[in-house]
């Protein structure tokens, strides 16, 4: 009688055990395993924010992130400089969970920049073309204050005299004598005077000078 009465006291406090030892198991933490990864370029994004309610965390080297949370839908914020912020929605398991994130695109006005030439002695319209306005010869050095035309060519990169003080050109690639001057389509074979020191044009009489460096029109042979 006393063994059977103390078996049924055993099995009384055996199943309020069990009742409240079950909920206590359901209310354990999950574990939400992440990577954060730039599907255009295939690779694991560091340094991301994401958000899981109050928790923050960073990803790793591998864009890998992890949360201990309690079980139930949650919502992940997704945030990192250049990308568009997602947000996702997961119904938490104990599976790992892959977050895309995709380059932010920002559509802009056209915008129109304008500006005065560097400059403003010599323009250069074409490749291998620049045209100088005589009148701006002022601003640049002279010599006897004289402000020769094929002199002040010289300045030009890829021109040079060759002879010091000397109004003779020597275009890059080529001498002396494979230069071709025209004067309002004419040829002038001999553009020089006082042995070549002094130019044969004045500069107060030309409007504009066109030089040509490179690229040059078949119409002119194989002059420079």
């Amino acid at each position: 009688m006393i063994r059977l009465s103390l078996k049924n006291k055993k099995l009384s406090f055996l199943f309020p055990l069990l009742f409240v030892t079950v909920p206590g198991l359901l209310s354990q933490d999950v574990v939400l395993k992440g990577v954060v990864i730039d599907p255009v370029a295939s690779r694991p994004v560091r340094g991301a924010t994401v958000k899981c309610g109050t928790l923050t965390k960073k990803t790793g080297e591998e864009g890998d992130f992890y949360f201990e949370l309690l079980p139930g839908i949650k919502r992940i914020v997704v945030t990192y400089a250049g990308y568009a912020t997602q947000n996702y929605e997961i119904t938490l398991k104990r599976d790992t969970s892959v977050v895309l994130l995709y380059e932010k695109i920002i559509n802009i006005e056209e915008v129109t920049v304008k500006g005065d030439l560097i400059n403003k002695f010599f323009r250069e319209t074409e490749p291998g073309i620049t045209r100088i306005q005589p009148s701006k010869f002022n601003y640049l050095p002279t010599v006897l204050g004289d402000a020769d035309v094929l002199k002040k060519i010289q300045y030009l990169p890829g021109i040079h005299s060759g002879t010091e003080g000397s109004s003779g050109l020597i275009v890059r690639g080529g001498s002396y004598e494979h230069n071709l001057i025209n004067l309002n389509g004419f040829p002038v074979y001999q553009p020089y005077h006082l042995m070549g020191f002094q130019s044969a044009f004045d500069p107060f009489f030309v409007d504009e000078i066109e030089i040509i460096k490179g690229g040059f029109p078949a119409k002119y042979g194989g002059r420079l």
